[in-house]
């Protein structure tokens, strides 16, 4: 690795503990609508949200804490499952947070990217411990907050592109919900930067690649 001619890493705490390379966004951030297509805020009327199968429980006060933000927001909860396996915990938490989960038409890899971000696009923010659905969203315009058990990925992931204000554990989401609209204008500029950041990663790679072709 040290030989290679580009090395990054996808957030600066790995880079930092190898201790060589670059370091770049995770390159799911380039992917998703272009943030001037975007649906605007008022045309969101969903808190979506999706949880790992594996993880802890969150318990009653968070719920509590999700529905009293759903209420704050003037926003509909939905749940959904980004891999097959998060399926019956989406329900649980349908269930439980008095939302309603929304089937996928097909378990399928391709159809369940295209069905999540189809929920996205209609999300005013995404409240996930998996990182991939909080960049997804992101990618959407689905603010990412991320809460789980042991948030210490979703946080270096986040924290790479200027989004990890509202990323912490359970407990804390009262307090990411008395932040959130202080923090939604970042979201845009954030996306952008990180698919510039990308994008001049891309470059360094071809030219890596034409010159030994």
């Amino acid at each position: 690795m040290r030989e290679a001619s580009v090395m990054s890493w996808r957030d600066q705490g790995s880079r930092d503990g190898a201790g060589f390379g670059d370091f770049a966004p995770d390159w799911a951030y380039s992917e998703g609508a272009p943030v001037d297509q975007w649906a605007p805020v008022i045309e969101r009327p969903f808190i979506t949200v999706t949880m790992r199968f594996d993880r802890p429980w969150p318990g009653e006060e968070w719920l509590s804490s999700v529905r009293a933000f759903a209420v704050s927001t003037q926003t509909r909860i939905v749940t959904v499952a980004q891999v097959a396996r998060d399926a019956p915990r989406a329900v649980r938490l349908a269930n439980a947070l008095g939302g309603e989960y929304i089937t996928p038409l097909s378990m399928r890899h391709d159809a369940l990217d295209d069905y999540i971000r189809a929920v996205y696009r209609r999300s005013l923010a995404v409240i996930s411990d998996r990182a991939h659905g909080l960049i997804i969203g992101a990618t959407e315009g689905a603010y990412p907050i991320g809460s789980g058990s042991d948030p210490h990925k979703i946080s270096r992931l986040l924290t790479a592109v200027g989004l990890g204000g509202l990323v912490g554990r359970y407990d804390e989401f009262d307090g990411f919900a008395a932040r959130f609209d202080a923090q939604l204008p970042s979201l845009a500029p954030a996306v952008n930067a990180a698919r510039a950041d990308i994008a001049d990663l891309r470059a360094h790679i071809h030219a890596a690649m034409d010159a030994v072709a």
